[in-house]
């Protein structure tokens, strides 16, 4: 008994595994497959073409698409389905289930860019409720559901059956405005052959037991429309053909040069991105043919010509003492093995003046703007006449400033080349870093030559004459515009 048992309960399992997978199977209606809901030949389009010839040329085009539905008629090939279920006492189910509404799903599908207008409805059918046409617009395309009234196939057969008799009189109405426009004649030509693309379909469950498996189990009875197309715009090719002719350039704004080759049209041709430059801005006169746009690239040199004078103040002091105060006074040496020091002295006015002025007023609105590969030298060159001469013990130093330090030190002959540099600038990545660093400076630049001493061409009680050459600025610094916070 206990074995017979258990073997009903497996069979009884596996024939409703078999109902459910018969259910799961079932084929859309035959007439959805082999017919359609004849929609297209109620649906037109009707636009008008605007040119602009005035300043940006382009064409636009304003329509609406109209659908004037006779709803008996397209629902025409289901007459028999709805009068065997009336017959029955059922009623139809939409497709979210039991109970549900079943409507008529509508989209249109727009090829470009385009923006719509209100679209209005006006319901004449008794089988569609008035306050159940929904439509929902997105970028490029709109839904249209048109919702039959919430009634039994008994009810809808016989509103269906007082409609049929003068169907043009039972119509749906939708109108659809919108509108797109191009400045470009090759867009122009493409938008006229593009096309708008209507479909639609009406699906429903014919009974209560498949409406309670939705949305697992699709609707039994579905349909599908025809499809209509569209004309998406009238040919432009007449708001072009007079507009004058205009060029766009595009170039570097610290050369001049074309970083991209000009382009001609009616109109002035968009921006573009140009790989190892940053825009930097537009340049338009109004009423002019040429338009451009100026590049530059990301880092660049601040200043064109980099380097510049500054004057220096010599002074000397004998056999180490201190140095003297009057200028262009002799000093006097005795013995011709007597050593005296010069320094050159440059004033902190001077070295935040000049090139760096220029700099800081002509950034100042850029404070963080960033910066790499900053340098800030001071080239020293003292020429000492034949009679002069250094000595083995000869040393070039920065005194009494701590900011700057002394690179390539080079003593030949009766010269001593140096290189001054100013401190941290290594580590700068924002312009009001440089400029804090400068602003910050508090003493004046003095270089000193130590050892200078009598050749063996030197004659006593002759006076000699010694030049520096003025203190020569070199700054070095690359701005990035694109990097501003």
């Amino acid at each position: 008994m206990r074995s017979f048992s258990r073997s009903i309960v497996c069979l009884a399992t596996a024939a409703m595994m078999s109902v459910v997978a018969s259910i799961a199977v079932i084929p859309y209606h035959a007439y959805a497959q082999e017919n359609e809901l004849p929609v297209a030949q109620f649906v037109h389009s009707d636009g008008e073409l605007y040119c602009n010839t005035a300043g940006v040329v382009n064409a636009s085009y304003h329509a609406a698409i109209d659908i004037n539905v006779p709803v008996t008629t397209i629902l025409a090939g289901l007459e028999s389905e709805m009068a065997t279920a009336a017959a029955q006492g059922q009623r139809p189910h939409g497709v979210e289930g039991k109970n549900r509404t079943p409507y008529i799903d509508y989209n249109f599908t727009f090829p470009h860019r385009v923006s719509f207008g209100t679209i209005t409805t006006t319901n004449n059918s008794s089988l569609i409720d008035s306050d159940k046409i929904i439509s929902t617009k997105a970028d490029r395309s709109v839904n249209v559901k048109i919702y039959l009234k919430d009634l039994n196939w008994q009810q809808i057969y016989n509103l269906y059956s007082a409609d049929k008799a003068n169907p043009s009189a039972h119509t749906v109405k939708i109108t659809i405005p919108y509108a797109t426009s191009t400045p470009y004649p090759s867009e122009a030509a493409e938008f006229s052959q593009a096309k708008i693309i209507g479909k639609g379909s009406f699906a429903y469950y014919s009974s209560d037991t498949l409406a309670e498996q939705a949305p697992r189990v699709a609707p039994d009875m579905a349909y599908s429309t025809d499809t209509v197309s569209l004309p998406f715009m009238e040919d432009a090719s007449s708001c072009f053909n007079l507009a004058p002719m205009k060029t766009t350039r595009y170039i570097d704004e610290e050369t001049g040069l074309e970083v991209r080759p000009s382009v001609a049209g009616v109109n002035f041709a968009q921006f573009v991105e140009i790989p190892g430059y940053i825009f930097s801005g537009v340049e338009r006169r109004y009423g002019s043919l040429t338009g451009t746009y100026k590049y530059r690239k990301p880092f660049s040199d601040i200043a064109s010509d980099n380097s510049s004078t500054i004057d220096a103040d010599m002074l000397e002091s004998t056999n180490g003492g201190a140095f003297d105060t009057q200028h262009g006074a002799a000093i006097s040496l005795q013995g011709s093995s007597a050593v005296f020091d010069v320094k050159t002295t440059a004033s902190i006015d001077d070295i935040r003046g000049g090139k760096i002025a220029e700099i800081l007023e002509k950034y100042k609105n850029d404070a963080d703007a960033s910066l790499r590969d900053v340098q800030l030298t001071f080239e020293v060159d003292l020429t000492l006449p034949e009679q002069l001469q250094f000595t083995r013990s000869s040393t070039v130093s920065v005194t009494d400033n701590d900011n700057f330090d002394v690179d390539n030190v080079v003593i030949s002959g009766r010269k001593a080349q140096a290189m001054i540099s100013l401190k941290k600038v290594n580590s700068i990545t924002r312009f009001n870093q440089l400029k804090q660093i400068l602003d910050n400076l508090d003493a004046n630049l003095a270089v000193v030559v130590k050892s200078v001493t009598f050749a063996g061409s030197a004659q006593s009680n002759t006076n000699y004459t010694m030049t520096v050459t003025k203190l020569l600025e070199h700054s070095r610094e690359q701005f990035q515009e694109n990097s501003k916070s």
